[in-house]
Formats: C-alpha cells, structure tokens, sequence
C-alpha cells in the first residue's frame, strides 16, 4: 500500500524463531510468498518447538498448528531452502527438505560445518537473498496440496474450503488439473501422443465444501473437464469459471453458492483467535486487576516468549457501538459485575454461563451475539495468570493459542475443556 513492491515478489526468511515463523506463515498462507528460507530454525528434534505427546486431547489440534511436519504438502509450489547451522539446531538434518520433496515440492538444505546458532559476525543472512527471490509466486499451479485444521487458513491458491465435517480436526484436499497434453516430446521415430480429454481430479479428508476459481487454475472455460472428487464423477462438462462444490447425504455435487456453517472463516475460534485481529479488553466492576493480571500473563507468560506493547482496555461502561462494531471483545467479570456480559448472557451458551454462575472459572469463545462477524470472549476468573493442574506449555506457543473454545476449571483444576461443533453448538 505505501512502497512501490511487486505483489509478485514477497519472500519470507527468517532464523531461530523467526526460521520456525518463516516456515508456519509461508506454508499456512503459501500463494502470497515466492520462498520460504528458514535458517537454522528452532524446530524439531527435542527442541524448544517440538511438542510433548502428553498433551491433553483438548490441546492437542491447537498443538497440532504447530507441528512442522503437518505443512509438508503445502509447500507443494512454494520453494523451501533450508539453511541449517552445523554446530546449531538443524545440523546437517534433511527432515524438512525430504518432507517437502516427498510432497511433490521443491526443497533444499544447505549445512554450514562448525557454523554456531548466531551465525553473526561469521556471515551474513543477505547472501541467502539472491536464491530467495529468484522465482515469483506461482500464481497458477496445476496442483494444489492444502493441510489445517481450521477454517482460519483455509486458502491456497484456487483452492478455498468452505466447510469442515470436524472442526479442530486434521483436513486436507489435494486438486489436480491435467490439460491431456502430452508432457514428454516424442522421439526420434516415435509417434507423437495423442491428446487427453481435461481432467480436474480432486480428494479430500474432513471437508464437506470447497471452491474452486477455475480460471486460476487455467482451467479453459469452453472446453468439457472431467471433474472427479474423492473417486466420484461429479460433472463431464463445462465447468463454471467459480465452482462451489458441497457434500450432501455423502455425494458431491455442484452447488451455486458457497456452502457454510456457524464456524466459517475468521469466526471459527479457538480462545486465542481473538486476540489475531482488532480486539478491545472490557472490566466490570471490581474487574480491572483481574483483567490486568490475565492480560499480562498473556503477554509476557512464563518463558523466553513476550508481547510488547499494552493491550486496549477499557470499563464496560465506556463502550461504545463503534467498539461492538469494530471489535472482538474480551469481557473481564460475571453477569453481576460487568453489563456487557449480562446482556449479552442470554444468547450465550446456557451450560457455560450456569457454570460461571455456580463459581466456576470459565472461558469461551463465541459470536458476539450483537455482531456475529467478530468473537465475544467470556474471562470469568484466573487461567494465565495462575497455576492449573494441566500446564499450559507447548514448545514455543504462546499460553493463549494453546487454550480450546471453552475452559471450565475448578479448584485449580481444569474440569473441562474443548471445542463446540461447526455449529457453535
């Protein structure tokens, strides 16, 4: 918006933790980036971001979202150079390198012998540079591979899904257009091969809705494309420019319009989804050290992790339509101690808020009932900011993205926890 940047030509490179964020950006959102190069990244082999099996089963799809081994397949049309630090993390390892190749991607590691973590004063990150932005973002791959388990990375290139059978659950979706032309030209001698018929062949795991822009993919608009998902013909014709395809009593079929549920994008949870777009922190009465204390252990947890920065905060009274409109609201208190929730308390999950009414601490996350485009959050008690039965710690996750859509807990100790359903149910 303000530099003279080719959109064509964004890159993403980054070292220790940044060359682990290098790898989770590029790969959740893989057509806005020419190459990831990830330098001796903090991830994997016991280290700081790989993540105990122990974890509870209500943590584990948060956990899930980082595992880098998850995001092999979509770096199937995005280069990946490794650049790894002989006497750091990544030594000589090829895990990730031979997990993208395997995908059908291009990857490549590069070990630098006796090179410690801190590469600096030895070398420079800008010679990696000139391999970096060598290609510019394939706009128009032929295949697409897409993992997540949330609607909150539900793009990648032509590929949009719409709906999940099972939200925080593991999804994917491989689309493959094949033109029918020839790819190896013949021999001496050899006959030419004749020409296919188009075929457009898709699969999926845990997806019920998905569209696909056509025209991205060069699909030709006047032309019959065999179009094929999960191993069932669903059209021989003419495809539209923009096909919604829908599941229904177990069949796929064309539909006009994209299909959703409750959870769709950008209003899918879980708890820390709030705080990833504009977000408005709100006391009641008697709430503010509450607030104040949950709020810093969510910036600054117990680890090398921290948020600079002060979050917006403001007593209940003060809010305004224009916050509502604006605003994913975080609400500090109960019924009795803070308006916003009273109001709001009777279009909110009835079990939950009983439970806050018998003295339970209880967290959740929900539409806002007075604007279902953004989240209201309910924080009745201490989570963050004291010490629970189940710790929340995760490699290098920050303690907010590991909470699920609701927490119950009890005496210090988490009485239950989880995920509603694609419904909000």
């Amino acid at each position: 918006r303000r530099y003279s940047i080719d959109p064509d030509r964004i890159f993403i490179m980054g070292h220790s933790m940044g060359g682990a964020g290098s790898w989770f950006v590029g790969l959740r959102h893989p057509d806005r980036f020419g190459s990831i190069t990830p330098i001796d990244a903090a991830m994997g082999f016991g280290n700081a971001a790989d993540v105990p099996a122990n974890v509870p089963d209500w943590m584990q799809p948060q956990v899930a979202l980082f595992r880098p081994d998850n995001y092999f397949p979509n770096a199937r049309n995005i280069p990946v150079f490794m650049k790894n630090a002989g006497n750091g993390i990544q030594k000589t390892s090829t895990r990730f390198s031979d997990g993208v190749v395997a995908e059908g991607g291009f990857a490549t590691m590069e070990s630098f012998p006796g090179m410690p973590h801190y590469w600096a004063p030895q070398m420079s990150f800008s010679i990696f540079t000139s391999a970096a932005v060598l290609q510019p973002i394939n706009r128009r791959p032929a295949e697409v591979k897409f993992f997540t388990n949330t609607l909150r990375y539900n793009q990648a290139y032509w590929v949009t899904l719409d709906r999940l059978v099972r939200h925080n659950a593991d999804a994917r979706v491989t689309a493959t257009f094949d033109d029918g032309k020839p790819r190896r030209q013949p021999g001496r001698g050899r006959q030419p091969e004749p020409d296919r018929a188009p075929t457009l062949t898709v699969t999926t795991e845990n997806i019920d809705a998905l569209t696909l822009r056509l025209a991205e993919a060069s699909v030709p608009a006047n032309v019959p494309v065999a179009l094929t998902v999960d191993g069932v013909a669903v059209s021989p014709g003419l495809l539209p420019a923009v096909a919604h395809l829908v599941q229904c009593d177990g069949r796929w079929q064309l539909a006009s319009a994209p299909a959703h549920s409750g959870k769709r994008h950008g209003v899918q949870g879980p708890i820390g989804d709030a705080f990833n777009a504009r977000f408005l922190a709100v006391y009641g009465e008697g709430d503010l050290p509450l607030a104040r204390a949950e709020l810093d252990a969510i910036r600054n947890p117990p680890s090398q992790l921290m948020i600079h920065g002060e979050f917006p905060l403001k007593a209940a009274a003060r809010v305004t339509a224009e916050d509502i409109a604006g605003s994913n609201l975080i609400l500090f208190g109960s019924a009795q101690t803070n308006p916003l929730i009273a109001r709001l308390a009777p279009k909110l999950p009835a079990p939950l808020m009983a439970a806050a009414g018998e003295g339970s601490t209880v967290v959740f996350i929900y539409p806002n009932p007075e604007n279902p485009a953004r989240y209201v959050v309910i924080w009745t008690g201490p989570v963050l900011s004291t010490k629970l039965d189940v710790p929340l710690k995760a490699g290098w996750m920050m303690p907010i993205n590991l909470l699920p859509d609701f927490l119950v807990v009890r005496d210090g100790k988490v009485a239950e926890a989880g995920h509603f359903d694609r419904d909000w149910k």
